[in-house]
C-alpha cells in the first residue's frame, strides 16, 4: 500500500487540530486580557457572595470588557438574572427601567448556552453561578467555534472528502468576519446564529454534490431543515435570507438541469426531498415558537421575532417552486378547458417554477 495517498487523505485531521489549537490560544489571550483589565479597574477588591445574583457582594460585577458593548453587557446581566430566578425563559428584566423593569421577547437559546457554560464552570471550579457567567461570556464563543469545527469538519470529511474538509476547517477558523465573531471577547448571539446558518446550508450542499444513490440523502435535508428552523427562532432576519437563498439555489439548479442537462445522466434536483426539508424547517420553527412564547404570548404579532407565518410562507414557497406540484395543481392543469388555456398555464408555470413538469 502506498503510504503517501493515505497520509494525504488524513491531512485534514492535522488541519483541524491546528485550527483548534489556534482558537484555544486566542481564547486564552482574551481571557487573560479581560482579567487584567478587571484587576486594573479595582476588581480584585470586590468580595465574593454566593447568594448574590452576580456572585459578588452588593450585586456588582467585576468583568471589564476590552471595549464598551451594551448588548454584551445585557446578555451577561440577563443570564445572571435568569439563573438567579431559576427560570428557563426570561420575559421580564428588572435591571432596566427601574423600579418597574421592562418586558423582553429576545429569544432564549443564547442565554441557555451561556447558562450551560457557566454551570459547567461552576461545577468544575466551585465558583458561584453568577460569577461563572462572567467567565462563560468570554469562553462561550470559542467553545461554540470548537464544537462547530469538529462537527462540521467531520461531516464534510465523511460526505465530501479530505480536501473540502480541510479547506472548510480553515475557513471556519480564519474566515473574516465570521471567525472574528467567535474569537471576539464580546459575547453575543451572533455566534449561535452563524453556527445554525452553517448547518442550514452545509447538508444541502452535501446532498446536491454527493453522487446519485449515495446514502443519507433525505437525512441531509432533514438536518438542514431543523437547523434552518432553529435559525429562524434565533435571528429571523438573517435566517429568512438564508432560507430564501436556499430556495433560490434549488430553483435555479432545477431550472438549469431541466434546460441543459439530460435527465438520464444526472439526478433530478426537483425530485430531491425538498418537501421534507421544508416540513422539517417549518415544524421546528413552530415548535420553537411554542416553546418560547407559550402560553401567555402566543397571540403576539411580533414580526421581528420568530412567527408561524414565516414557517408557512417558506413551506408554501418550496412546495410551489422546487418540489413536484401537488395533486390538486396537476388536476387543475388537466381540467383547464381548451388547449390554449392549458398551454398558457404550462408556460406561466414553467416561467415561475421551471423545475415543475406537468
Amino acid at each position: 500500500m502506498n503510504l503517501l495517498p493515505r497520509l494525504r487523505s488524513l491531512a485534514w485531521i492535522v488541519v483541524l487540530l491546528g485550527v483548534i489549537a489556534f482558537v484555544c490560544r486566542i481564547a486564552a489571550l482574551n481571557l487573560a486580557r479581560a482579567e487584567q483589565l478587571s484587576t486594573l479597574a479595582g476588581g480584585d477588591a470586590v468580595a465574593i457572595d454566593a447568594t448574590s445574583p452576580t456572585g459578588y457582594e452588593g450585586g456588582v460585577r467585576k468583568l471589564v470588557l476590552p471595549e464598551l458593548n451594551h448588548e454584551s453587557l445585557q446578555w451577561i446581566a440577563q443570564t445572571q438574572e435568569m439563573l438567579a430566578r431559576h427560570e428557563w425563559r426570561l420575559r421580564h428584566i428588572s435591571a432596566d427601567n427601574a423600579p418597574l423593569g421592562r418586558p423582553t421577547f429576545v429569544p432564549s437559546p443564547y442565554r441557555w448556552w451561556l447558562g450551560a457554560v457557566a454551570w459547567a464552570d461552576s461545577r468544575l471550579f466551585g465558583r458561584p453561578i453568577g460569577l461563572a457567567v462572567e467567565r462563560a461570556a468570554l469562553l462561550a464563543g470559542p467553545l461554540l467555534q470548537i464544537l462547530l469545527l469538529v462537527g462540521a469538519t467531520l461531516y464534510a470529511a465523511r460526505f465530501l472528502g479530505a480536501l473540502p474538509a480541510g479547506l472548510f476547517a480553515l475557513a471556519l477558523a480564519l474566515g473574516f468576519p465570521a471567525a472574528g465573531n467567535f474569537l471576539s471577547p464580546l459575547p453575543g448571539d451572533r455566534v449561535l446564529a452563524q453556527t445554525l446558518a452553517v448547518w442550514a446550508v452545509l447538508p444541502l450542499v452535501t446532498a446536491l454534490v454527493a453522487p446519485r444513490g449515495s446514502s443519507g440523502g433525505r437525512s441531509h435535508f432533514l438536518v438542514a431543515g431543523v437547523a434552518g428552523g432553529l435559525a429562524l427562532w434565533l435571528d429571523v432576519g438573517s435566517a429568512s435570507l438564508i432560507v430564501l437563498g436556499c430556495v433560490a439555489g434549488g430553483f435555479l439548479a432545477a431550472g438549469w438541469q431541466r434546460c441543459f442537462t439530460a435527465a438520464a445522466t444526472a439526478p433530478t434536483v426537483a425530485m430531491l426531498p425538498w418537501r421534507s426539508w421544508a416540513w422539517a424547517g417549518a415544524g421546528t420553527s413552530l415548535l420553537a415558537y411554542v416553546a418560547e412564547y407559550a402560553p401567555a404570548h402566543l397571540a403576539g404579532w411580533r414580526f421581528d421575532q420568530n412567527h408561524p407565518l414565516y414557517a408557512l410562507a417558506g413551506l408554501a414557497r418550496v412546495s410551489c417552486c422546487i418540489a413536484a406540484p401537488p395533486g390538486w395543481a396537476r388536476a387543475a392543469g388537466r381540467a383547464a378547458p381548451g388547449l390554449g388555456w392549458r398551454s398558457a398555464l404550462r408556460v406561466s408555470r414553467w416561467a415561475c417554477c421551471p423545475s415543475v413538469c406537468w
